[in-house]
């Protein structure tokens, strides 16, 4: 008797995954990212790259210390040469 999905969690009438083989499982898919690398990032991703809100980005950009953006058909991206050089320059700054 088929177990009842209730109980199981499981749809009745579709098949278990299978598994991976360990060697599948430590494939990495870093040779396909590396023919297709990004060139701009949206605001949001420019965010979680570098651990930042939203908010903190905004008020970096009221005081000139944001990093530089471009207009790409209405979108704000900022360049990975621009990501750079924000880098740089907050390293750059000294806390004393």
């Amino acid at each position: 008797m088929p177990a009842r999905a209730e109980i199981t969690g499981r749809k009745p009438g579709h098949a278990q995954k299978s598994e991976a083989t360990p060697c599948q499982a430590r494939a990495s898919p870093e040779p396909m990212l590396k023919l297709v690398q990004r060139q701009a990032f949206s605001i949001d991703e420019f965010c979680r790259r570098h651990g930042i809100s939203k908010a903190h980005y905004y008020n970096l950009k009221k005081v000139g210390l944001a990093p530089r953006e471009m207009e790409v058909r209405g979108r704000k991206l900022i360049s990975i040469e621009a990501e750079v050089d924000w880098r740089r320059e907050r390293e750059g700054i000294s806390t004393g």
